[in-house]
């Protein structure tokens, strides 16, 4: 996978999760504690911490439904 397809994927979770209330409420929580230290959403850095976070709820939730859920976003892209 090169780094452009690998940004695109991140992108594409982040997108689709903002949809979903857990997702969100998780951010929030992140907000509350100060992970995205300070930084405005949409800066590169809000950005990276986000797709670290998204990375890790996805991972959290997997049991649930996260599996299928890449599986259909990678294959968008594949």
């Amino acid at each position: 996978m090169t780094w452009y397809t690998h940004i695109i994927k991140a992108e594409a979770n982040k997108d689709a999760l903002r949809r979903n209330s857990e997702y969100n409420q998780y951010i929030q929580n992140l907000i509350s504690i100060g992970y995205f230290k300070g930084e405005k959403e949409g800066s590169q850095l809000w950005s990276e911490l986000e797709t670290k976070a998204t990375n890790t709820f996805l991972d959290i939730q997997a049991p649930k439904y996260v599996l299928d859920f890449r599986a259909q976003v990678y294959s968008l892209f594949s």
